[in-house]
């Protein structure tokens, strides 16, 4: 093998090794996604069953058990007007809840899609296709990297520490009438440490 074939062969090497840091770091970044999604939905069943019936935490796991995020959000905005929530709160937990769709939109549209690493610009493109009527065949495609990823986790965490901090200001006591309270501590290790600091001092670098 000439020594131009050798260096070829190292730079193929080299590219396939940064190809699978790059998918691996971002396929990682994309699970703490997927996470902090899970544990906002969670959360938000936990404010159901609030609601619902606080010496019973499960009638608000049967009411949510089965039903759509969007009609999570609905049940939740209904019953804080039901039980007389202020209506200062009310409007709060309204924007509160608008930029959860938002968050939800964006959880799906990462799902849903065909990733491939590029291990030139440490980023991952995200192809998605849809053909649906009336607009007929449409593509996505958009370049992501792995701190755009951690930045959205830190932003669906903040929506859950703004939930949790205006069901404190309504009732101090609220996780007390959930399952499993200690889930709501949007600051635990299931978290990652640096994330962890970029929600409590509002100062993450991207």
């Amino acid at each position: 093998m000439s020594h131009d074939d050798s260096k070829r062969k190292l730079a193929v090497q080299d590219r396939l090794l940064l190809k699978d840091m790059v998918e691996e770091r971002n396929c990682a970044a994309l699970g703490h996604v997927l996470t902090a999604f899970q544990r906002l939905e969670h959360q938000l069943k936990g404010v159901t069953g609030y609601f619902v019936d606080q010496s019973d935490y499960k009638l608000g796991i049967i009411v949510t058990s089965e039903i759509s995020f969007r009609a999570l959000l609905n049940l939740v905005y209904s019953l804080a007007q039901h039980r007389g929530v202020e209506k200062k709160r009310i409007e709060s937990l309204q924007e509160i809840l608008k930029d959860c769709f938002a968050a939800e939109q964006r959880r799906n549209t990462f799902v849903h899609s065909y990733w491939e690493p590029e291990p030139e610009s440490l980023r991952t493109t995200r192809f998605k296709y849809t053909a649906k009527y009336p607009a007929g065949y449409k593509h996505q495609i958009e370049d992501v990297t792995e701190a755009d990823l951690l930045k959205f986790t830190k932003e669906i965490y903040e929506l859950s520490l703004d939930i949790s901090e205006l069901m404190d200001a309504h009732d101090s006591n609220w996780t007390k009438a959930t399952t499993f309270p200690e889930l709501f501590d949007v600051t635990s290790s299931l978290l990652p440490k640096d994330l962890q600091e970029a929600i409590i001092d509002g100062d993450k670098k991207a």
